[in-house]
């Protein structure tokens, strides 16, 4: 499927999948707490039913300045549940730049 950013660089079914493959970033989370079908991190936008998130382990998403905090970009597709890879090792400065309206 494509995103309005263009075609993603992987897409998981679920969060579980999306963690699977990237563990590393699911350090310092407490799913119980945060009931919620999309992955972790610094929001960076909301278009066209996505939620754009940079994910990044807990303590890394709560660093300061955020703009130099660093993950994977991912379009969270609130109907299906899906999960698009639209970046990797890309920082929330980046990822604003690229990813918002």
């Amino acid at each position: 499927m494509t995103t309005p950013w263009g075609q993603p660089l992987a897409t998981f079914d679920n969060r579980d999948d999306f963690y699977g493959a990237y563990p590393q970033l699911l350090e310092g989370w407490t799913v119980a707490k945060h009931q919620t079908r999309a992955p972790f991190g610094v929001d960076v936008d909301f278009k066209d039913d996505f939620l754009v998130t940079l994910c990044a382990p807990e303590q890394q998403a709560g660093a300061y300045p955020m703009s130099a905090v660093t993950g994977v970009a991912t379009a969270f597709d609130q109907e299906t549940g899906e999960i698009h890879v639209l970046a990797e090792n890309i920082t929330h400065a980046d990822a604003v730049q690229r990813f918002t309206r």
